[in-house]
C-alpha cells in the first residue's frame, strides 16, 4: 500500500513545485540535472543569474527566500549526483616542490598546482632568483583561471618579487583587464610600486594597453603619477600615442 506524503514532504513538494513555476517576484527555475562537474557549475552559473534577476530588496519576501532555499536544495541534490558519477582521486604521493608549483601556475597546469598544495606547499612560496609567487608567475603567464584559483586559496594579491612587481602589475602589462579587475576587487593595491617605482598603470602605459590603462584610471582611480615619469611620459617615450591619449586627454588635445 501507498503510504501519504507527511506535512513535511509536502511541503517540500510544494515549495520544489513552486521554484518550478516562479513569477517575475520569484528567484530562478531549477536546473536539468547535470552529470559532470563543469555542467554542474554551468548549472549553478544559470541559477544564480537567474536569482539575481528575480531578487530585488524593494519587493522580495519570505516567499521568495523559500523559493531560493528550495532551488538551492535542488542544485545540492544535483551535486550528489555528480559526485557519485565522479571517480575517486588516485592515491599518488607527491613531493613537496615549491618550484614546481610556480612553473606550473605560469603555464595553468591546474593538475600539478592542485597536487602540490595537496603536498603542503605555500601558496605564496617564492622561488628562484626573481622571488616569483605562483600568483606573480600566473599573472605573468597570463593565466586569467590559474590567478583567480590562487587567490581562492588564499595567494596574497599584493605579494612582491625580488624587484618589486606585483600580480596586478604583470596582469596590466599582458593588457589583462579581467584579470586586473579581479585582483583589486581582492585586495590588490591599485598605486603598489616596484623597486623603480613603477605602478601598474604604468606597466599598462610601456606595453601601449590602452583598454586597461582607462579600466586602472577610470574604475579603479589609478594615480597617473606625479614625481618624475608619469604614465602618460611612458606611453608617449614608448612610442603609444593612443594609450597617451587615454592617460592624458588634455596634454593630447
Amino acid at each position: 500500500r501507498r503510504a501519504h506524503p507527511s506535512s513535511h514532504a509536502r511541503t517540500q513538494n510544494n515549495r520544489f513545485a513552486k521554484i518550478k513555476n516562479m513569477g517575475a517576484a520569484s528567484s530562478a527555475k531549477p536546473i536539468e540535472g547535470p552529470k559532470t562537474p563543469m555542467e554542474l557549475v554551468a548549472s549553478l552559473k544559470k541559477f544564480v543569474a537567474a536569482t539575481e534577476i528575480n531578487f530585488d530588496d524593494a519587493f522580495c519576501n519570505r516567499d521568495d527566500i523559500d523559493a531560493l532555499i528550495g532551488g538551492l536544495n535542488v542544485i545540492i541534490e544535483h551535486a550528489k549526483v555528480v559526485r557519485e558519477l565522479t571517480p575517486e582521486a588516485e592515491e599518488e604521493t607527491v613531493v613537496a616542490d615549491p618550484q614546481a608549483i610556480v612553473e606550473a601556475a605560469g603555464k595553468g597546469d591546474m593538475a600539478v598546482v592542485r597536487k602540490q598544495l595537496k603536498a603542503g606547499v605555500a601558496v605564496d612560496a617564492k622561488v628562484g632568483e626573481g622571488e616569483q609567487t605562483a600568483l606573480i608567475k600566473a599573472a605573468d603567464g597570463n593565466q586569467t583561471k590559474m590567478s583567480k584559483f590562487l587567490v581562492t586559496r588564499g595567494a596574497d594579491t599584493n605579494a612582491k618579487d625580488k624587484d618589486g612587481f606585483t600580480a596586478m602589475m604583470q596582469a596590466a602589462e599582458n593588457g589583462n583587464t579581467e584579470l586586473v579587475g579581479y585582483l583589486h576587487e581582492n585586495g590588490a593595491e591599485v598605486n603598489a610600486q616596484n623597486d623603480s617605482g613603477t605602478t601598474a598603470l604604468m606597466c599598462a602605459a610601456e606595453k601601449g594597453k590602452t583598454a586597461t590603462a582607462k579600466f586602472l584610471i577610470e574604475e579603479l582611480k589609478a594615480d597617473k603619477g606625479s614625481n618624475g615619469m608619469t604614465a602618460a611620459d611612458i606611453a608617449m617615450e614608448r612610442n603609444h600615442p593612443i594609450t597617451f591619449a587615454a592617460i592624458d586627454p588634455a596634454a593630447a588635445a
